[in-house]
């Protein structure tokens, strides 16, 4: 009866014993990227919640989260059980200025583990062409001027995403337009658009990443936030010019 009592007491103590910091940290998936355990986690500043996926043993049995910055509110998203479990760790970032950090604590009934994240407050919130109206067009041979609003705009430039789409634009039968160089301050920058050909191509937001996150993969792309629609610009042929009769 006693040797029963004992292994009952060992059972008891190994279901309660700490799942938290045995196995740590194993990955930090955000923006279709792998983080390492120690890489600051970039996040946009922007009214919709960043997504975490804070990947480890035994991270789905958390209790909570808390951040060291009342800047960031966090909350707990949903749990994917097993071998490799997981927690979604959601981040409003909102009220955060621009390149503020906070450690997030992710608790359990004992122990914790933490990792650090980092503000980027870089967004478009308008595009337009100038003098062009909201149904812009244009003629060969003429340059049209991208006008951009929003937040940290000195901190954006024309991405892989914008040269890829001028690659798919010969694609189809372009190049219709040829980007010049983007110059622009804190809350408004310009970019020349010169029409080539006849046809219709797309300005879309991809087309900018903020440089300072240009070392990860997807991450340069996503933060740059934005409400800025796409435009659709129509290149039309140059008017045909008026022969005249010799003498005239």
């Amino acid at each position: 009866m006693r040797h029963f009592s004992i292994v009952i007491v060992l059972l008891s103590v190994a279901l309660l014993a700490p799942v938290s910091a045995s196995a740590g940290i194993s990955k930090i998936r955000v923006y279709n990227e792998d983080f390492s355990p120690g890489t600051t986690i970039p996040v946009f500043v922007d009214s919709t919640r960043n997504s975490i996926r804070v990947i480890g043993q035994f991270m789905d049995l958390c209790t909570g989260v808390q951040s060291s910055d009342s800047s960031f509110v966090v909350t707990v998203g949903d749990r994917s059980p097993g071998t490799n479990s997981s927690v979604e760790i959601l981040v409003a970032a909102n009220n955060a200025p621009d390149l503020d950090e906070a450690i997030i604590t992710i608790k359990f009934l004992s122990g914790q583990e933490t990792f650090r994240i980092k503000a980027y407050k870089s967004k478009i919130t308008k595009m337009e062409i100038l003098g062009k109206g909201t149904s812009p067009t244009c003629q060969a041979g003429e340059t049209l001027t991208l006008a951009i609003e929003g937040h940290g705009l000195d901190h954006v430039a024309l991405g892989p995403t914008a040269r890829m789409m001028e690659i798919a634009d010969l694609a189809e039968g372009g190049p219709h337009y040829t980007m010049g160089a983007y110059s622009g301050g804190a809350t408004s920058a310009r970019v020349p658009i010169q029409c080539t050909k006849s046809g219709v191509f797309s300005i879309v937001r991809e087309w900018f990443w903020d440089k300072r996150l240009a070392q990860y993969t997807s991450a340069p792309f996503t933060v740059v936030r934005g409400s800025a629609p796409r435009i659709s610009v129509t290149v039309t042929a140059p008017p045909t010019p008026i022969k005249r009769p010799a003498g005239a």
